[in-house]
Order: structure tokens, then sequence, then C-alpha cells
């Protein structure tokens, strides 16, 4: 007789509706609403890969319902068959897996809220709490009829978690081909001028300045023209410290809410769309990040079938889940998450041939493929040009030398920066301002591009009648032990600042100004020049008007408002003044050194001894078996970046001296770091007419003693190098 109870009991845990329930609402929870999510935090690579409303809706149906049907199913075929226990255990380990995955989401935003792994709490410790907290839902089931009713409950997040997906304007308009918003009248623009935009990314416009706050114009030419036939406006800042909003309040004159996504349907009403709803001018827009440009003038077709689609995106969004759920210590699935999910297209994509329209590259590829592209576009037609162009410079990871050829492989911006670690510089100041002197070499190399676009539109007859303005969307900070972007007493300086020049059409002479500006009075001063209606909306001001403003906001994860003039900006030019001089013949940048006094002379000027020490060493060490491979674009760059470890040092935080020779000459000199995170890594920038024209071997040193009494130990190279920095890093104590 007690056989008959104990079946009824299994069959109504492990068999009945109210099971299926149970796996449909924990499935949900655990695992379609995270997913769901990240697809509604980042429109983008939906809109990037165009993918269907059929493709989008049978992925998310089949997020819903595919595992907890199957489930279901099995564990129904296990009961029907007679294997009652394995059923039993089937569904038991089940509850207890989507347990373990409901807390290891919950513990990932926990430690991302609150900054525990910078408090020195391992988010695995926190996954070992939750995966021990989560095995213990299926005998909670079992003995709590509340939380059997309350699992029941979580069932409607099978209409809750889809519905909230498509309640999002930019899924509503993009994918579902439903416009948010009714379309405007067309505008009749009063003074169609030629407007061409430049928006750099990462620059601090303080780094542009001398000791005396001019424009540095030795080593910048560049900027120091441009400045000559334009309002450069050094007291311009940005509104917020992220490209995905900052760029927005440029193209629509607003401060942007961290909802907001960097598309057409959450900015409606941007430049983009005004300028093309006038009708009265070309467009050629390059939008590597952003997706604001009205689907009209989209060129991406990517030709896949539903099928290609359907297990694309599903096979995407596991990748992401996965990478949600694993511990930040442990290897992570970003390597397998396609790269067009941070907006980072293929090579053979993206309207490469085309003049007109929008035209996406790859947000950090082939720099210099796409500026030229940029200039063919400034060709004059029957109708005014709008031209935009937002490219990765200097942004990280600062791998383009002044004559624009990288100094790194493929010189990603996913490519690791030594000394950085998930946007926080470590203590020792000298990885720090070896960083920032490769920023500065591709500012250098963005001075050249500014010039080549003078050029250009000069050589078209078109400088003199055109709009031209040059900004940036945020700055960048290099402060010892602080952060790459976030927004604080000791890093506004270096975060806030950003340049901005605007030539009016017909001027010809230059000037400077010191007025509270923010980057959110870039568009009505577009519209006041080309006499286009100003919208309730903006928050800005023209700068044709003597308008004051009585305060500088800037978001981010810090909302601050501070006093319109910003006096400390200039702390940023100290502080490079200090670390690099002035441009000239004494300028640092491309020639930091730890020990200045022994470059360029001979190794045979000083004792030789053998050093106990060995090193590793990346690939693009200058050596004779790494051969530069220009059938693979990756490997056409000047290897004049290295990256090693030490091995065999006795302490982690005292550091070696290092030499590096090239022929039998000292050619720079660098040291191991003093941050015990980074250990015994070190980093060096060989100038790169140092470089010689041929793969040469290098050699290495241990520097002791001053330089009258110097002796050099050498450390022997391995056989074959490693092959990435990202390598490096992660197989020997990732700092």
């Amino acid at each position: 007789m007690s056989e008959v109870p104990l079946q009824r009991k299994e069959s109504e845990s492990d068999g009945g509706i109210r099971s299926l329930l149970h796996l449909l609402g924990l499935n949900g929870f655990a695992f379609t609403q995270p997913i769901l999510d990240r697809l509604k935090s980042n429109p983008q690579y939906l809109i990037l890969e165009d993918y269907s409303a059929a493709a989008v809706l049978s992925t998310v149906a089949a997020l819903l319902f595919v595992p907890p049907l199957m489930l279901w199913a099995a564990v129904r075929v296990l009961r029907r068959t007679g294997r009652v226990r394995l059923s039993h255990k089937l569904m038991h380990g089940s509850l207890a897996v989507y347990g373990v995955l409901s807390l290891l989401v919950l513990t990932r935003w926990i430690a991302s809220t609150f900054t525990l792994m910078e408090r020195g709490i391992p988010e695995t410790l926190l996954a070992a709490v939750a995966a021990s907290v989560g095995l213990f839902l299926p005998w909670l089931r079992t003995r709590s009829e509340l939380f059997r009713q309350g699992l029941s409950l979580l069932v409607i997040g099978v209409v809750i978690y889809p519905a909230s997906l498509l309640t999002s304007p930019p899924i509503r308009q993009h994918v579902l081909q439903l416009r948010t918003t009714p379309p405007q009248p067309q505008a009749t623009l009063q003074n169609p001028v030629p407007i061409i935009m430049l928006i750099l990314d990462g620059l601090n416009g303080m780094s542009l300045l001398n000791a005396q706050h001019e424009i540095d114009g030795q080593r910048f030419p560049g900027f120091a023209r441009l400045a000559g036939i334009s309002h450069f406006y050094r007291n311009a800042t940005t509104v917020h410290t992220r490209t995905d909003h900052a760029v927005p309040a440029i193209l629509t004159s607003t401060i942007p809410e961290e909802a907001q996504t960097p598309v057409e349907a959450d900015y409606p009403q941007n430049l983009f769309r005004t300028i093309f709803e006038s009708e009265q001018y070309d467009l050629s827009v390059f939008e590597p990040v952003t997706r604001m440009c009205p689907d009209e003038l989209r060129q991406i077709d990517h030709q896949r079938s539903f099928a290609q689609q359907f297990s694309r995106l599903l096979s995407t969004t596991l990748m992401v889940y996965l990478q949600g759920v694993i511990p930040g210590e442990m290897p992570g699935m970003s390597s397998r998450i396609p790269r067009e999910w941070f907006g980072l297209l293929p090579p053979t994509i993206g309207g490469r041939k085309s003049l007109k329209g929008q035209i996406i590259y790859s947000w950090d590829e082939h720099r210099d493929v796409q500026f030229q592209h940029f200039l063919e576009c400034l060709t004059p037609g029957t109708r005014p040009g709008f031209r935009f162009l937002h490219i990765a410079l200097p942004h990280y990871p600062w791998s383009i030398l002044p004559s624009g050829k990288p100094c790194l492989p493929g010189a990603r911006i996913t490519q690791p920066t030594y000394g950085l670690l998930q946007e926080m510089w470590t203590t020792d100041p000298w990885p720090v301002h070896q960083a920032w002197q490769r920023n500065l070499l591709q500012l250098q190399y963005a001075d050249r591009c500014i010039n080549r676009l003078l050029d250009t539109l000069q050589s078209h007859g078109q400088l003199d009648q055109s709009l031209l303005v040059v900004t940036a969307d945020h700055g960048m900070s290099f402060v010892p032990g602080a952060s790459l972007r976030e927004p604080t007493d000791q890093t506004l300086p270096d975060i806030l600042p950003i340049p901005l020049f605007i030539k009016l059409p017909g001027q010809s002479q230059g000037t400077i100004s010191d007025r509270n500006v923010e980057t959110i009075d870039i568009l009505p001063t577009i519209a006041d020049v080309v006499g286009m209606t100003v919208s309730p909306e903006w928050q800005g001001s023209s700068l044709l008007k003597d308008t004051t403003r009585l305060r500088k906001t800037v978001r981010g994860s810090l909302n601050t408002v501070l006093e319109p003039d910003f006096p400390s900006r200039f702390r940023h030019v100290e502080r490079l003044t200090a670390a690099f001089g002035n441009g000239g013949p004494d300028d640092l940048i491309g020639r930091l050194n730890l020990r200045p006094e022994l470059v360029g002379r001979q190794v045979s000027e000083f004792p030789q001894e053998a050093s106990e020490l060995t090193t590793l060493i990346t690939e693009t060490q200058v050596q004779s078996l790494v051969q530069i491979k220009p059938e693979q674009p990756e490997y056409n760059y000047v290897p004049s970046l290295i990256h090693g470890y030490l091995q065999g040092a006795t302490m982690a935080n005292v550091p070696v001296e290092l030499a590096i020779a090239i022929q039998g000459r000292i050619v720079v000199t660098t040291r191991t770091s003093t941050d015990p995170q980074i250990g015994q890594r070190w980093s060096a920038l060989i100038p790169e007419h140092d470089l010689p024209a041929t793969p040469t071997p290098l050699e290495l040193f241990e520097i002791d003693g001053p330089a009258e009494h110097c002796t050099l130990r050498k450390i022997p190279l391995p056989p074959q190098p490693v092959p990435e920095l990202r390598d490096l890093l992660e197989d020997y104590h990732r700092f």
C-alpha cells in the first residue's frame, strides 16, 4: 500500500503539468531572461547583422521552450518506460542546474555592481557559494508547498520576458519594422553649405597644448593649421565618458540617459535624419559604433538564409550567456563571441566601395584605409555634401605610429594593454607613461590625417565654403592607480576636455575661446549655420550666439556638475609637459627611456657578463626568426613594440633595469614593473627610425650600476616567441 502514495508523489513532482511549469519558469528566469536582456541592451548587433523578424522571434521561442520541453519530455519517457528513479534524478538534476545558473547570474551582477573584485573578493568565491546554494533547490522543492507554488508563478516570465524585449523601440523599429515615432515633415534648410564632421575618439583636448596652453605646432602641425582658420574652443568638454552615449549627445544636443542605446529608434530626431529628410544633401556617414543613420542609407546585405540567421543568432547568444555566468577570473567566452556582437565587422562587408550612404568599417581595423575612403567621399557633387567620420583615433590599443604603420599585428581594440586591467591603471607610473607615449604617437598620426583633410578640401576648392567641425567624443586618463575612463576629481582633467574646432564658411582667421562649451552645443551651431529649425528638445546652445552656460555636466558611473571655467583642465598639460616636455629637439614622445644616458652607446663600451635571468618575449621582437607576412594583412606591421616576462628574478616588486640593443647599439632602456600584480613583465618601444630595413636579431641586457660603472648582463632570448601579448599575460598569472 505504501508504494501508491510514493508513486503519486513522484508523479506529481516529476511528470505532471506542474513540473513542466517549474521547468519553464526556471528556464526563463535563469537562462532566457539574461539573454534577452543582453539583446535588448545591444540592439546595434541585431541591426548590424540585419536579422529578420522571423529569425529573432524563432530564437526567442527556442530559448524559452526548447530546453524545458526537452527535459520534461525526457522525464515523461523515462517514467513511461518504467525507469522512475532515473526520471526522478533527471528532474532533480535539471532543477539543480537551473538553480545554480540563477545564482551565478545574480552573483556576477552583484560583483560588477559593487566592484567586489576591487575590494579583494574574487568572483570565484561568490560562484562557489552560489553553486552550493543552488544545489539545494530540488531538496527545498520537495519539502515546501509554498516554494513549489512560487516556482509555478515563475512561468509568467514566458510572457513577460519576450514582451519586455519587444517593448524596446530599437527592436520594434529595426527588427519588426514598426516605427516608434511618426515621420517628421520635410524641413528645408535655408543655407545648405557643405558640412564635414570628424569625431576622433578618446582624445583629451589638452593633449594638443604646450606649456603656454597653445596648440603645440611642433608636435601637431596639422591641428595648429586647423586652429589658424577656425574657432578653437579651449574649454570644450564632453557630457559623457562613453562613446555609445557621447556620440549621440553630439548628434542630438541632448544629455543621454543611461537606458538609451545608440540607435536611431532611441534618438529619432538626430542630425542624420534631419539632413537626410531635407533632401538637399548627399550623405556619406562612417558610423562604426553607433547605429543612428537612417535605415534608408544602410547598404549591408549579408544574404543569409533564415536557417543561417537562426543558427548564428542562437550560437552567439549562448556564448554571450556563458560569458555572463562564468566568473571573471576564469577563462571566458569572449574569444568565441563573434566580433559583430561588439560592433566589429569582418573586412569583407560594409559598403567599402560606395561614396554615399552609410559606410561601416570595423571599429578598430585599417584606420588608414577608412580615412582614405573618407577623403575620397569629399569629391564635390551636384548637391552639397554631408560627410561624417567617427574614427578610433587615438583610441587604444594605441598601436599606430606617426607614420601610420601599426606596431602590433592586427592592432585590434580587443588586445590587452600592458599595465591596464579592466580599465584600471597599475599603480606603477612607468607602464602608464609607456602607454601614454603610444597614445601621443598615435595622436601624431591623427595630426597627419588632419593635414590630409585640409589638403583634400583645398584641392577640391571646398575649404572656404564648407562648415568644418573637428572634435572628439571624450578624453582618456593616464593617472597611475586610477581609471582610464571613470570621472573622479583625479581623472576629470584627462577625461572631460575634448578638442573642438569649428571653421565657418568663409572663415580664414582663427580664434581661441575659453567660453564654457559642451558637445551638446555642436548641433545647435550647425543648425544656426545651415538654417535648420531649432528643436525644443535640444539642451545645447549655438556658439554663434552670446549664451552663457552656468555649469558643466558629465555623465557616466558618477553624474557630476562642475564650475563653468574648469581651470583644473590644465593639470593635464602640466603632467604631460613634466613627462614628455614640449615639442622640439628635446621632445621625449617616442624617446621615453628609463636610462637615457645609455641610449645610442655601443654595447662594447661596457663590461659584459651572462645573466642568471631568462625571458619570454612576444613575437613582435625584431628577430630573424620573425618574418613579416605581406600576404596576411594583420602581419603588415612595424615590429617595434616588445613585451616580455622575466623568469628567475627574486622579488617581483623590485624592478630589473633592461637595455635592448640592435646591431650592437643600445636603442631603448626600460624596466620591469614595481606593481606585484604585474610581476616581472616589461615593455619597450623601439623608435621607428632605429629599426633596420630587414629583420635583425636584437639583444637584451640586464643593466647593473650607473652609466660610468655599468655592467651589461646578457639575457638569452627564447628560440620561439610567445605568439601574442594576451598569451603572455594570461598564461603567467595574468594581472
